[in-house]
């Protein structure tokens, strides 16, 4: 007898905070670098203290510093807008390293 196959669901790092893309974008006519992106609490409760820390990543991917941002909350099923300062001026990328929660 064959026994049916029962799929795993793939494991949920973040319990429900989900991550988009990350862009690096200046700020207007200043010098000010931001890494710029977006966490959407899918769960069904709200989420306080959530902290995004990232890397930076220079021209070749290599890490050249770090960033982060942090919110008070995040209701259930909304997005939050993070916007993170960039201090290294060979930091063209970033890549999110962990979400966090207090």
């Amino acid at each position: 007898m064959v026994q049916p196959v029962i799929p795993i669901a793939a494991p949920d790092p973040w319990h429900g905070l989900k991550t988009g893309p990350v862009h690096v974008e200046k700020s207007g006519a200043g010098h000010l670098v931001y890494a710029v992106g977006e966490v959407r609490n899918e769960s069904d409760h709200e989420r306080f203290g959530v902290k995004v820390e990232l890397d930076v990543l220079d021209a070749q991917g290599e890490k050249v510093g770090s960033a982060s941002d942090y919110t008070q909350s995040i209701d259930a099923g909304k997005t939050w807008r993070f916007r993170a300062l960039v201090t290294d001026r060979n930091g063209v990328a970033a890549k999110i390293a962990s979400l966090k929660e207090d």
